[in-house]
C-alpha cells in the first residue's frame, strides 16, 4: 500500500493536483484521485496495453472518421471572427510599430 504522502507527492508532481507541494493537495483532491484517476492508472500498470489497446480502451473511434481531417479544416473550425479581428489588429500595430522606427 501506498503512504498518504507518497501519493500527494505523487500528485503533486505528475499534474493530478493544483498544488506544487504536498502538504497543501486537499482531501477533495485525493477522493478524485483516488476515484476516478487511480483505477485506470493501476489497471494501465497491470495490463501494459500498447498505443492500440489504450486507444480503444479509452476512446470509442466507431463514431469518429479521423480520415479527411487536416490541419487547416481544424483551424477553420477553431477560429472565429473575433480572432481574425485580432489577427488584424495584431499586424497593423506591428506595422506601425516597424513603420514609426
Amino acid at each position: 500500500m501506498v503512504s498518504e504522502k507518497s501519493k500527494r507527492q505523487f500528485m503533486v508532481d505528475n499534474g493530478y493536483s493544483d498544488s506544487f507541494n504536498e502538504k497543501n493537495v486537499s482531501q477533495e483532491e485525493i477522493n478524485y484521485f483516488e476515484q476516478d484517476i487511480e483505477p485506470g492508472l493501476i489497471r494501465m500498470a497491470e495490463e501494459s496495453p500498447d498505443y492500440e489497446q489504450w486507444l480503444a480502451q479509452n476512446f470509442s473511434t466507431e463514431d469518429i472518421n479521423f480520415e479527411g481531417i487536416t490541419t487547416m479544416g481544424l483551424l477553420k473550425e477553431s477560429l472565429g471572427p473575433i480572432d481574425l479581428l485580432f489577427l488584424i489588429l495584431g499586424v497593423g500595430t506591428a506595422f506601425r510599430l516597424a513603420r514609426n522606427e
